[in-house]
């Protein structure tokens, strides 16, 4: 790579460079590796289609770095995550990211993730790690709505589309999917040519708009001289773009996403309310972590939900549950998270009202309490005796 350049990576399913160079007029030098055992090798797997996606998402931070007036100021460079039967391997993400981080990349364009918490340790730590080493990571979030990693981790600056029609751009500093930039997608002379000469059309996608943030994110790094502090980033960002900026996201995301979730009655998942009181608040909350990581370790994939949280914790899957609209924010969660089951930590002054409402499945407490529904009487106070008490009694409750 050229010296004294801003490196940015484009990690999709490789390029092809004959289309590259077919679609612009102009000669454009990029490093074309594969994710290997490991490390990095020259691209041996040409994509499984002539127009690839990751060919677009190059082909549209090229056109978004001209944009920029910053074209000649960076190197780019292509990992495909391809495996040999041409699919993404997406276990090859993490690997494609830490080989970045070890060769000094500034900027990666993200347009692929993982939906499954339970599979994404992997990335979640090669993301903070990220962080930690410069490197700015640029991903989007799921078309669907659905969590993807690392899109929703704070040490990564997750896109989406904003509808032209209905929304604002927007920068969320709390964003309650993850997901901190929402803009339009702009004019791209590149789709016009790929559909005018080819016929091929792509709709407004979130993978689209990450190579354009990615080149308003590298003429901010090079404007401010390599600054690579993620949380000033983003605010920069939210400056040079004019986006409205939403400090807590919580209050209006639940309105917008509300007619796409499900009925609390069309839940198929346990829901599990654990109660607790002022006095043993810190101890339930300690339990909840311990029986968590059970079910993870089980290959569950097991939210937990309190009022306790202050702000989502994608890295750990727990989330805030605000004090209205329950039934709702749960919805949402078990749709959003594709969660196995829902540890759901309860205030005791609140349980009742939640037991009667009927879409509690079971209740753990240190009472001796009598309910309508499954009771599990917590009698340990050794965390790891009572979460595998909890942890059999709720499979047991499931599976007879």
């Amino acid at each position: 790579m050229a010296e004294g350049k801003l490196k940015i990576a484009v990690i999709d399913d490789g390029i092809n460079m004959g289309l590259i160079h077919r679609m612009r007029d102009k000669k454009n030098e990029i490093t074309c590796l594969q994710a290997w055992k490991g490390t990095c090798v020259a691209q041996y797997t040409t994509p499984l289609q002539m127009i690839n996606h990751g060919t677009v998402c190059t082909l549209i931070l090229l056109e978004s770095l001209e944009t920029e007036k910053i074209l000649n100021d960076v190197q780019i460079v292509s990992i495909s995550v391809l495996d040999m039967e041409k699919r993404n391997n997406l276990r090859k993400l993490s690997g494609a990211i830490q080989w970045s981080i070890d060769n000094k990349v500034n900027l990666i364009s993200l347009s692929i993730g993982l939906k499954q918490f339970v599979s994404a340790d992997r990335i979640i730590e090669v993301s903070k790690k990220a962080e930690k080493n410069n490197t700015i990571i640029v991903a989007a979030g799921a078309n669907d709505g659905i969590v993807t990693y690392p899109a929703c981790l704070p040490s990564v600056i997750g896109v989406k589309t904003a509808d032209s029609a209905s929304e604002e751009e927007t920068f969320y500093i709390s964003p309650a999917d993850g997901i901190d930039v929402r803009e339009y997608v702009p004019e791209l002379n590149v789709l016009k040519k790929l559909e005018r000469d080819f016929g091929y059309y792509l709709s407004s996608a979130n993978s689209i708009i990450a190579p354009v943030v990615a080149a308003q994110i590298a003429e901010i790094i090079l404007r401010e001289e390599k600054i690579a502090d993620i949380k000033l980033i983003k605010k920069l960002l939210a400056k040079k773009k004019k986006l409205k900026v939403i400090s807590d996201s919580y209050g209006c995301f639940l309105s917008r996403t509300l007619p796409e979730t499900k009925d609390i009655e069309e839940m198929q998942i346990p829901i599990i309310a654990v109660e607790y009181d002022p006095l043993n608040k810190k101890n339930i909350e300690k339990l909840s972590r311990v029986l968590q990581r059970k079910f993870i370790k089980n290959e569950y994939n097991c939210v937990c939900i309190s009022d306790m949280i202050s702000e989502n914790r994608f890295e750990e899957n727990r989330f805030r549950l605000p004090a209205e609209n329950t039934k709702e924010w749960l919805c949402f969660y078990e749709s959003f998270l594709n969660a196995n089951i829902i540890i759901m930590l309860v205030d005791e002054k609140w349980l009742n009202f939640f037991v009667s409402s009927r879409f509690i499945d079971g209740v753990v407490s240190e009472k001796e309490r009598h309910f309508d529904c499954p009771f599990c009487h917590l009698e340990s106070t050794n965390d790891d005796l009572a979460s595998q008490e909890i942890f059999e009694w709720v499979i047991g409750l499931f599976n007879a």
